[in-house]
């Protein structure tokens, strides 16, 4: 699916972190809601989220999000 998804018009990131209890978080930023759509219908990312249904999750929760505020710092360096 990584080789898939950034190569998606509109794909910026993705970014997995796993907590020490084993939840898994992947949060995949896209530069449009049109962008994120395309790729939740991508007749292979279809395929695969049926697959995890089915083989590998119990349950897991999907949150749609907009970013209200960015703050960015980096130190100077000389």
């Amino acid at each position: 699916m990584h080789a898939i998804v950034t190569n998606m018009p509109g794909f910026i990131s993705v970014k997995m972190f796993t907590a020490e209890d084993g939840e898994v978080l992947a949060l995949a930023e896209f530069d449009s809601l049109d962008a994120l759509k395309a790729w939740k219908e991508h007749p292979a990312h279809v395929v695969a989220q049926q697959r995890g249904r089915e083989e590998f999750f119990a349950e897991y929760c999907a949150q749609i999000c907009s970013s209200i505020r960015e703050a960015t710092f980096r130190a100077q360096t000389e």
